[in-house]
């Protein structure tokens, strides 16, 4: 089987983490590419060794050009553009799985973006959500409860922890570790970062990431006199190993699909403090961490962590014990392959 992924960003974060797992552990007689406009993921995608099909800009003629090369059997697109993209351009000769890796706020109402998924939902073969909330939110949601299957994010514990060293110290107290954009609300991190910072003056944060509120944030560190208390590290390649030398993961999202991120903080054995949003309360219980409704919330939790350290023992040993109980990845990737399953067994008037 030959299977085309697509992606409509050129960097790296949770869906392309997630397309890149799915092609690693492909089974030996699927070929598997990944595509997307070229720019730093590139360097990834040979770093892993993945098959890679640049296109300058993802768009309709593009993809029809890589229908006619690499005659796939199916198309995995990744997120709403790619999805609508790859339903116009393959005019149903080519099978398409949707993959929708966020509940963006969108879905909840009646507008031209529901609308148009409402188009991608009725057109593809399999319509895969990594959390129920995704279609549950949906404003359409319920008319297509056939083809929708809830497959969550492919976790492999051992390998997360390949980049954890139990021995080393905590460097950082708190870190924040997703794109530096509006659903990531890390305005929010840095407020709580403030109020923390009067009871616990020698608290330190850092933030993993990068974005269009990169200059936003920069400015706030600056305004609320945080330079030597917040550390932007930007991009970086190995985010595990920053959660290992933190002691606790604070994910401020507004909204959230799955939220991988939590899981590689399990992995870790750190706490995750999570807002109560999209899939994270699949993930973050009371005893690995807290689902937090409010700033109050973040700090009250945060606070307790940092200064009972039998509490915070306490919710380590139980990240690692809810990491273990997360570990799908045999599962995930035989729920992916009786997807494709089912689109090429539904495909209709497939024309090379």
């Amino acid at each position: 089987m030959r299977i085309v992924h697509l992606l409509n960003t050129n960097s790296f974060s949770g869906a392309e983490n997630v397309a890149i797992q799915i092609i690693e552990n492909s089974d030996e007689q699927n070929e598997a590419y990944y595509c997307s406009p070229q720019g730093k993921i590139e360097e990834i995608l040979k770093k892993r060794g993945v098959r890679y099909l640049p296109v300058k800009k993802l768009c309709v003629k593009e993809i029809r050009r890589i229908i006619r090369e690499i005659k796939p059997d199916v198309i995995h697109a990744h997120d709403f553009r790619a999805g609508l993209l790859a339903i116009l351009a393959s005019k149903k000769r080519v099978p398409v799985v949707s993959h929708l890796h966020n509940n963006c706020p969108w879905l909840k109402r009646i507008g031209v973006k529901s609308l148009l998924f409402r188009y991608i939902a009725a057109n593809c073969s399999v319509l895969l959500t990594v959390s129920k909330s995704v279609m549950d939110e949906f404003v359409f949601g319920k008319r297509f409860a056939d083809k929708t299957v809830v497959i969550g994010n492919p976790i492999d514990v051992k390998k997360i922890q390949r980049n954890v060293d139990p021995a080393v110290p905590s460097e950082y107290d708190l870190v924040f570790c997703g794109r530096l954009m509006e659903q990531k609300n890390p305005g929010l991190f840095l407020e709580i970062v403030y109020r923390l910072s009067s009871s616990f003056p020698h608290l330190k944060a850092i933030m993993l990431g990068d974005g269009e509120l990169r200059s936003e944030v920069n400015e706030t560190i600056g305004r609320l006199k945080l330079e030597n208390t917040v550390t932007v590290a930007g991009f970086v390649d190995d985010p595990v190993s920053y959660m290992a030398r933190s002691k606790i993961l604070a994910i401020t999202s507004s909204w959230e699909g799955f939220g991988l991120v939590a899981v590689e903080a399990l992995a870790a054995g750190k706490p995750v403090v999570a807002s109560n949003v999209g899939g994270l309360p699949s993930i973050v219980n009371d005893r690995c961490g807290a689902l937090c409704g409010s700033a109050d919330d973040f700090v009250a939790e945060i606070s307790k962590l940092l200064s009972d350290d039998k509490y915070y023992s306490s919710k380590c040993s139980e990240a690692l014990s809810r990491a273990n109980e997360l570990n799908n990845l045999e599962r995930y990737m035989q729920n992916i392959n009786k997807a494709y399953g089912y689109a090429l067994r539904n495909k209709k008037d497939v024309k090379r």
